[in-house]
């Protein structure tokens, strides 16, 4: 497809644009009230470090690093989740691949392991944690139960406004239709 002789068809998107546009007016749903991070480890090289903070189920910032090495991110994100009082068993991070390298440093935080296996379910309904988590946010955003803050989504990151990026980023929520003898599974 358009030159890439790797292409392969995969499962439709979850996540269509008029549930985004619906997402970004959404009310606040502050849920529990409880704030909490995550953070999306990366060092040097072409990812960015990501971390949201949430006050119950309503996305309330955003913060990036890019081309930082493991002192500076466990710094970078001890400092953030003191400015936004985060309490340190309310934080997680993605134990997956450079994560582990910070695992010491955190430890009363959530670890992800997205390989894992799914958390209460019925055997066969996910492949793994990461697809019961990916398809509960997903439903999660449809039915309304997920807000954002409306001023963050103009906020640019590497020149790109925030509204823009989550536009593109939902469509890598999509299940893999080859693989339905595991249960729902995404997409590489």
């Amino acid at each position: 497809l358009c030159g890439n002789w790797k292409y392969k068809a995969s499962g439709a998107d979850l996540i269509k644009i008029p549930h985004m546009e619906a997402f970004f007016n959404h009310a606040q749903q502050v849920g529990d009230g409880v704030l909490r991070a995550s953070c999306d480890v990366a060092f040097t090289g072409g990812d960015n470090l990501v971390m949201w903070l949430l006050k119950g189920w309503h996305i309330v910032d955003c913060v990036s690093a890019k081309n930082i090495d493991s002192q500076t991110c466990v710094r970078f994100i001890r400092e953030q989740i003191t400015k936004w009082g985060v309490q340190e068993e309310n934080f997680t991070y993605d134990l997956s691949g450079i994560g582990q390298a910070i695992r010491g440093f955190f430890p009363k935080a959530m670890p992800f392991n997205n390989l894992e296996a799914p958390y209460d379910c019925i055997k066969g309904t996910y492949d793994r944690l990461k697809s019961q988590c990916a398809f509960t946010f997903a439903d999660m955003l449809i039915a309304g139960e997920l807000s954002i803050d409306r001023q963050l989504l103009d906020r640019k990151f590497n020149g790109v406004p925030l509204r823009q990026i989550l536009m593109k980023e939902r469509k890598v929520i999509r299940p893999d239709g080859e693989r339905r003898d595991y249960g729902k599974c995404l997409i590489k």
